[in-house]
């Protein structure tokens, strides 16, 4: 029989539970309400950035220090959790598109750019000025992320960054000075792609890094001519980039799917996100989870609900928190898994490109198209 005091607990779980109105948008009754209050404290907030741009790069340097970039040359900075957002747009930029941002403080941030040029611009005064740090010209350049493996260290962290194919092989760059310079390696130091294969910019999540020399490469694309049963690869290095192997996974890879985006906990622990971004109601093949470091992927066994773009992974205490989302032709929303991307539960069907948690686990930042941004406090006990 349940104790007064086991009730009472109930009882303010299933309320906490019902009071996650999220702008209009109920939690999905599907979450177990245990789950449910070991993983969100409150509700999803609504943030305003006072922009239209549409924001696939994002960097969350803490709870409060955010920083974000995407279309028309735009990057916003807030320093206050959001309650403000400042519009640090970098001169002369107004045409470029900036799909990832990493920042190490308020203060320092690098941005690059997709398409023909691709320019990186780096800062070290919050955004007031801007020092181009990269540039290249080639008719088939399209970068689609950019990570740091010592983030902390502005001065001195270890970065690389990826482009879509260039002579058969993906095209790299790498930097040792957090950003200010960077240097294409030698070819054979590049990882070989298929014909047809490529990275997806959907949110700067495609390429992560871990420790101080593991990285992993999402990749997808029409790689099997009109085989339908060709599989989404990843491209791994285990020495910063200097070898490199691929693995087949569980996904689709076709000219819109494939890996989307993918994160690591540790070096045997990791997910892949992606699906068919043309048809984001498709579910059958948007999660992969792998635990031995990337060489095999298996379907989750509950996966959410179609297409997402983005996937990150917090740990403290022991405890890891995944979440996911994805924003594609109206179809999309967040999920959050709790067995290392085994099962998912929906939070809401609210869409947004990205999502990244602060270091801190503390909270879960979310960017978009039109300017939506949002963020999310969570538990971790």
């Amino acid at each position: 029989m349940m104790q007064t005091g086991q009730k009472a607990d109930l009882q303010r779980i299933m309320a906490g539970v019902a009071s996650l109105l999220i702008g209009g948008l109920v939690l999905t009754a599907t979450c177990a309400a245990q789950d449910l209050s070991d993983v969100f404290a409150g509700r999803l907030q609504q943030v305003e950035t006072n922009s239209e741009a549409s924001f696939r790069g994002l960097s969350v340097v803490s709870s409060d220090i955010v920083w974000a970039s995407g279309s028309g040359g735009t990057v916003i900075r807030t320093t206050d959790g959001g309650k403000s957002f400042e519009a640090v747009n970098i001169p002369g930029a107004e045409d470029l598109d900036f799909r990832d941002i990493e920042a190490f403080s308020e203060k320092v941030a690098v941005a690059i750019s997709a398409g023909n040029p691709a320019k990186a611009y780096r800062t070290e005064d919050g955004g007031k000025n801007w020092t181009l740090v990269y540039e290249k010209s080639h008719e088939k350049v399209f970068f689609d992320s950019m990570a740091f493996w010592n983030a902390q260290d502005a001065n001195s962290s270890n970065g690389i960054a990826f482009s879509d194919p260039i002579d058969g092989k993906l095209f790299l760059i790498r930097t040792s000075d957090g950003g200010r310079t960077w240097t294409a390696p030698k070819g054979d130091e590049r990882p070989a792609a298929l014909e047809g294969e490529a990275g997806f910019a959907a949110s700067g999540t495609c390429l992560t890094v871990l420790g101080e020399k593991h990285v992993w490469i999402g990749l997808g694309g029409k790689t099997g001519g009109d085989d339908e049963k060709s599989k989404a690869r990843v491209a791994m290095s285990h020495d910063g980039g200097a070898t490199w192997q691929h693995a087949n996974t569980c996904l689709a890879s076709s000219e819109s799917a494939g890996i989307f985006s993918l994160v690591f906990a540790d070096s045997k622990t990791g997910v892949a996100v992606g699906g068919d971004y043309l048809d984001p109601k498709d579910d059958s093949g948007n999660v992969a989870i792998t635990s031995d470091g990337g060489v095999t992927w298996s379907h989750a066994e509950k996966r959410p609900d179609g297409f997402r773009s983005a996937v990150d992974v917090v740990e403290k205490n022991g405890k890891r928190i995944w979440i996911t989302t994805g924003e594609s032709s109206g179809k999309g929303g967040i999920d959050y898994s709790i067995d290392d991307g085994k099962t998912w539960q929906p939070v809401t069907d609210s869409p947004f490109h990205t999502a990244r948690f602060s270091p801190d686990g503390s909270t879960c930042w979310m960017t978009g198209a039109d300017g939506h941004a949002a963020k999310m406090a969570t538990i971790l006990k």
